[in-house]
């Protein structure tokens, strides 16, 4: 990848991996051949690790409004020779619009709404279309049977939008979703993780919360822990959205659950 000296997200690419848990349960649920959505795709890195499990049968749809991100992206994947991946340069939300973008100084930071933090790095502010998800997949032509098997999601707050726009994806495909709930964001968004959890509440998901326990030059243990209720979610935290049509996920998360707590303290 491209990276930025001194930039702290491409210190994490450079030196660890960013996300353990996503990197070691991502390969357990998506096979050769799925389709995969990466909503917030930054600079890359997610898209590339589901480039990799899809296969050129597969495919992954990436979704980035952030022009400086979206093109550090579009260099990632050329140089990575990625040619299963779509770059899509727009805001994913709940219908067909034009819309204020706030830019940020961090790439990855950039959103419609930004928190207290990310205000004090704003660089500027633009307009972007704004597109459902439905929409983008639809016009990503996928072929007749296509499943999408897999949505990220970590839009800085947007997330209910994001969801609002995806209501066909959910109810036929029944995707695991990997989703950044972040209340200080989703409160700058006018949102909550408690919103989150009532528009995912008719698809019947359960909610699980990466854990990752890092070990000296050892790999990284990583489990998770049920979640009864995304409104329960009080700090920023990556939750797996199982489905009811993954079973097989389920028992694999719960004996890696009752593994780790089984364990001596």
């Amino acid at each position: 990848m491209f990276l930025k000296p001194g930039d702290f997200f491409d210190a994490c690419y450079a030196y660890a991996s960013p996300d353990e848990s996503f990197r070691q349960f991502m390969p357990l649920a998506v096979h050769p051949g799925d389709w995969a959505i990466d909503v917030g795709a930054q600079k890359g890195w997610y898209s590339m690790m589901l480039a990799r499990v899809v296969g050129a049968a597969g495919h992954v749809l990436s979704v980035e409004p952030d022009p400086v991100a979206a093109d550090l992206m579009s260099a990632n994947l050329e140089r990575n020779r990625s040619a299963n991946v779509s770059l899509v340069r727009a805001v994913a939300g709940e219908a067909a619009s034009e819309v204020e973008f706030v830019l940020n100084d961090y790439v990855g930071w950039s959103s419609r709404t930004p928190n207290a933090l990310q205000r004090e790095r704003v660089k500027a502010r633009v307009t972007l279309p704004m597109r459902p998800l439905d929409d983008m997949f639809a016009a990503g032509k996928p072929p007749e049977g296509a499943r999408v098997t897999w949505i990220k999601i970590d839009v800085e707050g947007g997330e209910a939008g994001v969801l609002r726009g995806a209501t066909r994806l959910l109810a036929e495909h029944a995707p695991v979703l990997w989703m950044e709930v972040n209340p200080s964001s989703l409160e700058a968004a006018h949102s909550s993780p408690a919103e989150l959890g009532e528009l995912l509440q008719g698809y019947g998901y359960r909610f699980w919360r990466g854990r990752v326990l890092e070990r000296w030059l050892r790999r990284p243990r990583v489990w998770f822990t049920p979640v009864a209720r995304l409104a329960d979610v009080s700090d920023e935290a990556d939750v797996l959205c199982i489905p009811p049509s993954r079973p097989d996920l389920v028992a694999l998360l719960e004996r890696a659950h009752s593994a780790v707590t089984a364990l001596p303290r």
